[in-house]
């Protein structure tokens, strides 16, 4: 988690530099190459799965199309939107929700499930009260 943290697809990539990433082992190094190409590899395929299913689905849609990415799979690795977008052709917005201190891509995922989970109490407490109402 540190390491992907640390990925920026923007260093320069020679042949000596590396990711220094401090564990409770001691500070492990990882070189800059090999791990973007890892995480460039990741994003290809994320990039080929969201191209397929826009594919697959643009019968459906009227408009056009809008990309977001969301969570900190992705988000922490910094010009990874950027990379993507560029891949697909489209501008990607990495969304966040206005919550303090809870407003980064990464805290969406949780954001959004407790909403819903919010959303879902609220309904059925509505279907209980409405339903219930003449007993």
């Amino acid at each position: 988690e540190t390491l992907k943290r640390s990925v920026n697809l923007g260093f320069s990539q020679t042949g000596n530099s590396v990711y220094r990433i401090e564990t409770d082992s001691g500070i492990k190094e990882f070189p800059t190459e090999e791990v973007n190409a890892e995480a460039i590899n990741c994003l290809n395929t994320l990039a080929e799965l969201t191209d397929k299913f826009v594919s697959d689905n643009s019968s459906k849609v009227k408009s056009t199309i809008k990309l977001y990415m969301t969570g900190g799979g992705i988000s922490y690795i910094r010009g990874a939107d950027e990379y993507v977008s560029a891949r697909l052709g489209v501008h990607i917005d990495m969304l966040k929700h206005n919550v303090p201190k809870y407003n980064k891509a990464g805290d969406a995922p949780s954001i959004s499930l407790l909403d819903y989970a919010l959303t879902d109490m609220a309904k059925q407490k509505a279907k209980f009260l409405f339903f219930n109402r003449g007993n």
